[in-house]
This record gives C-alpha cells, sequence and structure tokens, in this order.
C-alpha cells in the first residue's frame, strides 16, 4: 500500500507542478529490495525475503512522509489551478 501511496504522491504533485523527486525508497530502490530478498531466500538465506520487506516498509513510510512534507511546504501560499468548468 505505502508502495502505491509513494507513486500517488508524486503523481499528484507533479500534476498541479509542484517538483516532488525526494525520497529514500523510490522505485528502483523498491524494486531492488524485493529482487534481492526474494533471491537471497532462493539461494537459502534464511529470513532475507521478510527482512527485505520490513526494509522496504520502513523505507517507504519514510518516503510517504518525506513526500507529503515536500508537497506541503511547496504548497503553502501557492495558487492552486483552478478546477475544470463543466458547460
Amino acid at each position: 500500500m505505502l508502495g502505491v501511496l509513494t507513486s500517488y504522491i508524486k503523481a499528484r504533485a507533479e500534476g498541479v507542478g509542484i517538483a516532488c523527486n525526494v525520497g529514500i525508497v523510490e522505485r528502483l530502490e523498491r524494486l531492488l529490495l524485493v529482487l534481492f530478498g526474494t533471491g537471497l531466500t532462493g539461494l537459502g538465506v534464511p529470513y532475507a525475503l521478510h527482512v527485505g520487506l520490513w526494509v522496504l516498509l520502513v523505507g517507504s513510510a519514510i518516503t510517504v512522509v518525506q513526500r507529503i512534507l515536500v508537497v506541503r511546504r511547496s504548497a503553502a501560499g501557492a495558487a492552486l489551478p483552478a478546477p475544470p468548468v463543466e458547460p
């Protein structure tokens, strides 16, 4: 859920013109954590996937908070785009 929320925050921020390129666990890091955890588990390393997923959970939570704070600071006092007018 946090992985989806991380991408969603970035997409929504960029949709209103706010740059949101922050976070310790972006898409590449999320994929690598799962890949390495799965690979090490396949090689017989005990609890590798569990550790990788816990690191992913903590990193994703930190990234979500970082992105929310960046968007909040950037949007403070900025004029937001007007909603579309229906005919």
